[in-house]
């Protein structure tokens, strides 16, 4: 008589990555990481407010509601203080004023804060309400920053006073004494504290504008100028190899600048410059040399435009420049008269 004999449903066979596989796809994920240097390198954009609360009798506050609020957009961002009764209010764009409110009561008005900069105050809660604000210079203990390095930071106001003529950033942050601007005929260097310019990094909103092959004179992705509006900045802040793990790609100083972002008025401008060989001397008295030069037009025109899309939530700013400039390049082939005369091209 025959028999049926069954057979015992297969299970699926468990997946067993070996230890060489694992090292495989580790090595994988360590190299896909490695081509994203800008999530690696983002240097800071932003700017922090610390503070620790006191009452009348010179006991901390812990648990106190905390509101902080950027008077340009009114955005309001709330935090509370630790068991120590100190507060940490951290990225939060770089300018003001902003107004510090403690438990809807005590109030401090901050003007400005800087980009990578920590703003420290207390707030007795015992205070009068002529005392706007106090300003400390100890840390606390609990914690501690690590110095970043030397720096300057340069405000919108300084941006908007500053004598600019070429419309460019190094107009403004070449007044630091520990840098030095090299102007040439053909551009400009900027060396940090002695280093080559090549070593120098310039960011904006921590994107880099770096000159990758070292071609042109003044650092910039761009030879002809600056490859950004003038009129889009904020802040600029100037570190001069500043230890910290945001930063990285340099070792001079970094040329940090972070644009201006819209707010809950309507704000903008529009400008023209313009200028011809016609505006230019071609002769100096005593001097029988002819200082004139070949005919050209040069001009620079934009505009900017910053305001709210929905008020104390959303907003908008945009910046436009444009400039067309001549560029003598004082060289010619042999024979042809022009400038010095390359006896090796006909």
């Amino acid at each position: 008589m025959n028999q049926l004999h069954t057979c015992p449903p297969r299970r699926p066979r468990p997946v067993v990555v070996s230890k060489n596989k694992s090292v495989g796809i580790l090595a994988l994920l360590l190299a896909a990481v490695m081509t994203l240097p800008g999530l690696l390198q983002a240097q800071e954009t932003t700017a922090t407010i610390r503070g620790k609360v006191f009452d009348a009798n010179g006991a901390i506050v812990a648990n106190a509601l905390v509101e902080v609020q950027d008077l340009r957009t009114s955005i309001i961002r709330s935090f509370s203080t630790n068991n120590s009764g100190t507060f940490l209010a951290t990225r939060l764009p770089p300018g003001g004023p902003y107004k510090v409110t403690v438990d809807s009561t005590r109030s401090v008005t901050v003007a400005e804060i800087s980009i990578a900069d920590i703003y420290n105050m207390t707030i007795d809660m015992g205070a009068e309400q002529s005392i706007e604000e106090i300003v400390v210079t100890a840390q606390s203990g609990e914690i501690v920053d690590v110095a970043t390095g030397p720096s300057a930071t340069f405000s919108s106001f300084d941006l908007e006073t500053s004598i600019a003529f070429n419309r460019d950033i190094v107009d403004v942050y070449g007044i630091d004494p520990r840098i030095n601007v090299d102007n040439e005929d053909d551009g400009f260097e900027i060396n940090c504290a002695g280093k080559h310019p090549r070593f120098n990094s310039v960011t904006l909103d921590g994107v880099s504008y770096n000159d990758r092959f070292g071609l042109n004179s003044n650092g910039y992705s761009t030879a002809v100028g600056m490859p950004f509006p003038f009129d889009a900045i904020q802040q600029i802040a100037v570190e001069l190899a500043p230890f910290d793990v945001t930063y990285g790609g340099f070792s001079a100083c970094n040329i940090n600048a972070v644009t201006k972002s819209g707010s809950n008025e309507f704000d903008g401008q529009v400008f023209y410059e313009w200028t011809s060989d016609g505006l230019r001397g071609d002769s100096l008295e005593g001097d029988s040399r002819d200082f004139s030069t070949a005919a050209f037009n040069e001009r620079n025109a934009g505009f900017s435009i910053g305001g709210p899309i929905i008020k104390d939530k959303l907003f908008f700013f945009a910046a436009y420049e444009e400039s067309v400039k001549p560029r003598f390049l004082a060289r010619g082939f042999g024979g042809s008269g022009i400038g010095v005369e390359r006896e090796g091209f006909s």
